[in-house]
Order: structure tokens, then sequence, then C-alpha cells
């Protein structure tokens, strides 16, 4: 009877680290963010020339509140450094099957330029 109670714990216990397993494996896959750097420093136009017209636009600044997302754009203007925070950004977004692209633009000497991007998973949660 000891034996069979021995049996049944460590069953149990296999049974458990493998649904621990499963559960971390499922859960880290499509949470984050891969960064874009390929269009970095290219303008607005040629990287709409590429990727087509975005399914959504809309400008802001760098002194409105920004969600983790964001925390490059935070690195690249901090937001201590005067005149950041009315720094104009345009983020543009794709579908790309599965996932997402966004895609941030500053002004430079007249022209939007691409500063950073990331790809994220339709099922990512943010």
């Amino acid at each position: 009877m000891l034996r069979v109670v021995k049996l049944a714990i460590i069953v149990g216990c296999i049974i458990g680290c493998v649904a621990v397993v499963a559960l971390l494996c499922r859960s880290s896959s499509p949470k984050s963010l891969t960064p874009i750097k390929k269009h970095v420093g290219r303008t607005l136009e040629e990287v709409v020339g590429e990727l087509g017209q975005p399914a959504f636009s809309y400008s802001f600044t760098m002194g409105q509140p920004m969600d983790e997302m964001h925390v490059s754009l935070l690195n690249m203007f901090p937001p201590d450094k005067p005149g950041n925070k009315d720094i104009e950004i345009r983020e543009l977004r794709w579908r790309d099957g599965d996932y997402f692209i966004a895609l941030w633009f500053y002004q430079n000497e007249g022209k939007w330029l691409a500063v950073d991007g990331v790809r994220w998973h339709k099922n990512t949660v943010f």
C-alpha cells in the first residue's frame, strides 16, 4: 500500500511539473514586442511605398502619457530634456498576417523619418 501512495505522489508531481512547463511555454509565446530596426532613418514615403497604406495612423506628442509599447521612444526623447515633450510623433500600423507592425516617425528638416518600430502577434495582451 505504501508503494502505491509513493507512486501516486510521484505521478502527481510529474503531472504538475508538465502542466507548469506547458503553461509557461504557452504564456510566453505571443506576449512580447519584437523591435523592428530595418526602417529606421527611412522616410515615411519610402516605408509606405514598401509596406503599402497603413491600416491605422495617428499623431501624438512626447508629452502625452506612454504605455509599455512606446518605452523606446521615451529612451530616444527623454521627457526631462527641454523641448522633447513638444516633439510630434506619427504612429503608423500595418497588419502582417497574424502580426501587427507599428512604426514611429518624427519630423526632421521637413521630412518624416522612421525612428523605431515594433512587431507583435495579434494575440498579444498588453
